[in-house]
């Protein structure tokens, strides 16, 4: 798709949901660092570029298939981009394995909805061991169970 903002760019994909742009994957091959994807969608919020397409969007990933993907949301810098990390079948690569599972219809709601949160300014994204803690809480709270989950520097009891 091609964007036309003060310079045109061709994100690699936008995932859509009822025709807002709610997702960008930048691609590269695996000889290329999966950081240079994430320059690249970094580049693209700038002013000069496309910022205001990113208006929408709420999760920028990068990826190539040595390298799997990495997410983060608008205006995130590198060192905070986010590894999906999830098992699944042995014959997906790591990229297609990431993609499936992180922007399968369900979940990609249920994080834009329920996993993003503000602090201090700043949107930030869960990542994968904070989205499985949540939903094994859920479970003992659906099923009246108590327990504990350890935070880094902080105990919740459900």
């Amino acid at each position: 798709m091609t964007i036309k903002g003060n310079r045109t760019k061709r994100p690699d994909i936008v995932l859509y949901i009822n025709g807002i742009a709610v997702g960008v994957i930048e691609l590269k091959r695996s000889t290329v660092s999966v950081s240079e994807g994430i320059r690249q969608n970094r580049g693209n919020q700038k002013e000069e570029f496309i910022k205001t397409f990113f208006g929408t969007v709420q999760l920028v990933m990068a990826g190539n298939d040595t390298e799997g993907l990495r997410y983060g949301t608008t205006e995130t810098s590198e060192e905070y981009y986010l590894s999906w990390k999830e098992p699944g079948l042995s014959n997906e690569s790591r990229l297609d394995r990431a993609i499936l599972q992180l922007c399968d219809k369900k979940r990609l709601l249920e994080i834009i909805h329920d996993f993003i949160v503000f602090d201090s300014g700043f949107k930030k994204l869960c990542r994968h061991n904070q989205y499985f803690g949540v939903k094994a809480a859920q479970d003992y709270v659906i099923r009246h169970e108590g327990g504990i989950i350890w935070l880094h520097k902080a105990v919740v009891k459900v």
